[in-house]
């Protein structure tokens, strides 16, 4: 930036309006490992109008979080449709609810069990009497606080032992685990980034031919093989095999791109 040069330009300056130099920072923290602490919390607001207001600590980031954020909100306290949740994931550290990151693809696992279950089931308990004058409410469902759901018959130190092929080979109808670094990311069978973002294309209407993805693991790998897909240079091997090219940051694809 030759910060000295810049200064020097700007001393002395006439008028009202000067220009001068900036500087912003942020905090980056993460959940997964090696903090491994996968915590989250909510506060949910029961409107007039029977709509509800929902405020968590993770932000939505370009993903489609906000979206599934409201889809649980509505199981989770028995609304009629996701549209009648208001989601509110832009952060104020003075009164945001805690939440320990937005990060990649795992918001919904780690925001999820607050909205399903311990604010779902404060919400519902303060006042149920509520429930019945809104006519948009069916009642609350699934809001009973509880352990991550683990296949009977495997302890919760069995289940982190299990590698992917292991667990997809045991509940192949139902998942689709997908390796992410350390971590196993398990989304329902069928379901993966490729399907995702094809989902999105078709709705806005843009040729496959003109989409590009970036990924580093494997759970981008459907995306990257589908689209034009790029890799950064600290991916796994297997993902720069699929890809169209290797860069090593956000801004050499994007020039990439453009070219």
């Amino acid at each position: 930036m030759d910060y000295w040069k810049k200064r020097e330009e700007f001393t002395d300056q006439p008028g009202d309006i000067r220009r001068g130099i900036g500087l912003s920072c942020f905090w980056y923290n993460t959940g997964v490992y090696p903090i491994s602490l996968e915590t989250s919390s909510n506060r949910m607001l029961l409107n007039l109008d029977g709509t509800v207001t929902m405020q968590c600590g993770e932000t939505e980031i370009g993903q489609g979080a906000d979206t599934a954020y409201a889809q649980m909100v509505a199981e989770a306290v028995g609304l009629a449709s996701y549209r009648d949740v208001h989601v509110n994931s832009c952060q104020d550290t003075d009164i945001t609810p805690t939440g320990l990151g937005a990060y990649a693809s795992r918001q919904t696992y780690v925001a999820g069990f607050s909205m399903g279950g311990y604010g779902a089931f404060k919400f519902a308990m303060q006042r149920p009497e509520m429930f019945a004058a809104c006519g948009n409410f069916s009642g609350p469902v699934g809001i009973i606080p509880r352990e991550p759901v683990k296949p009977r018959g495997y302890s919760r130190e069995e289940l982190r032992n299990l590698s992917r092929g292991e667990i997809n080979a045991r509940w192949e109808d139902t998942v689709n685990a997908l390796q992410n670094g350390v971590c196993i990311d398990i989304p329902p069978a069928g379901i993966d980034k490729g399907e995702g973002v094809a989902r999105y294309a078709d709705s806005v209407g843009v040729p496959y031919d003109n989409v590009y993805c970036a990924g580093d693991n494997m759970n981008d790998y459907a995306m990257i093989a589908r689209f034009h897909g790029l890799a950064v240079e600290n991916a796994v091997p297997e993902l720069k095999a699929a890809a169209e090219g290797v860069f090593p940051d956000i801004a050499a694809m994007i020039g990439f791109i453009m070219d």
